[in-house]
């Protein structure tokens, strides 16, 4: 299939994944990727709002304008059965094309949470642990626990391939606002950046909902290469024009082979910037 956008160091193809990754030929990749959670949102109603169930949930007038004139979200509608069985499809054709020690980091909120694990596991990947994200901001909820926190799944083909990074569980960025928010659901460029530390430095970053770009135009700035598949044009050509604006400086395999390269973003946070003979005897 031709590329919708390519450039040295991005692939860019606009096509539903499925259909995709049956023909894509790769190898040593990992993936990083925020699929639809298809969570319903709050109540039964939210569901009916189709892509747009995110609206009303941001704080300004203006915002709310943007948020109406972005696409909605296609596939966010099915229900926790639908969504394992999906889920389960394009992770294991992923896990079959992928090299032992390959990484794999999948969002997903506290809703469908099992059901995103119960599917990593089902595509063959071993689940290796959680990481949660915290926004730091959020809308405070009467008697309820203030909603400012998403979950990523952490699992290998594999054995763990360490790098040498330390990276707490919790992980801190402020989503994107404003201006800088093209997606509904975008994620942070830093926190993206932060995942790619625990990858091999040799290896393409792919993801399979790619959305505006995000994950490319970080593994781009780390000088590496990556692949995007997105099934909505709005945002194949919002994510090609961010990506064809960014300087790729490719690692030599003399830089791949250093010790604690993260451009953009602190490798080390929380007790694990620590240095490490201080928890020796520490369980």
């Amino acid at each position: 299939m031709k590329p919708y956008y390519q450039d040295e160091a991005v692939t860019i193809y606009h096509a539903e994944t499925l259909n995709l990754l049956q023909s894509l030929e790769i190898q040593n990749f990992s993936v990083i990727t925020d699929p639809p959670y298809s969570s319903g949102g709050a109540f039964r109603g939210d569901r009916n709002k189709g892509g747009n169930k995110y609206l009303g949930w941001t704080n300004s007038e203006a915002e709310k304008v943007a948020e109406n004139e972005r696409p909605a979200i296609l596939g966010d509608t099915r229900d926790q059965r639908a969504t394992m069985q999906w889920a389960s499809l394009w992770l294991s054709m992923l896990w079959s094309k992928a090299n032992d020690g390959a990484n794999l980091f999948t969002f997903t909120d506290w809703r469908q949470l099992p059901t995103f694990t119960d599917s990593v596991q089902c595509g063959g990947w071993v689940w290796r642990g959680l990481v949660t994200w915290d926004k730091l901001h959020g809308r405070p909820m009467k008697g309820r626990f203030r909603n400012h926190s998403e979950y990523i799944i952490w699992a290998t083909r594999g054995a763990v391939d360490e790098q040498e990074t330390y990276l707490g569980s919790i992980l801190k960025h402020v989503a994107p606002r404003g201006d800088d928010r093209i997606h509904e659901t975008q994620k942070p460029e830093s926190l993206i950046a932060e995942l790619m530390s625990m990858v091999p430095p040799a290896h393409t970053i792919i993801d399979p909902f790619m959305g505006s770009g995000t994950t490319l135009i970080a593994a781009k700035k780390q000088g590496r290469k990556s692949i995007g598949i997105e099934l909505q044009e709005e945002y194949c050509e919002a994510a090609a024009t961010r990506c064809s604006s960014v300087m790729f400086f490719e690692k030599t395999e003399d830089a791949r082979a250093g010790q604690g390269e993260c451009p953009g973003t602190a490798c080390n946070s929380g007790r694990d910037a620590m240095p490490l003979d201080i928890f020796e005897g520490v369980q």
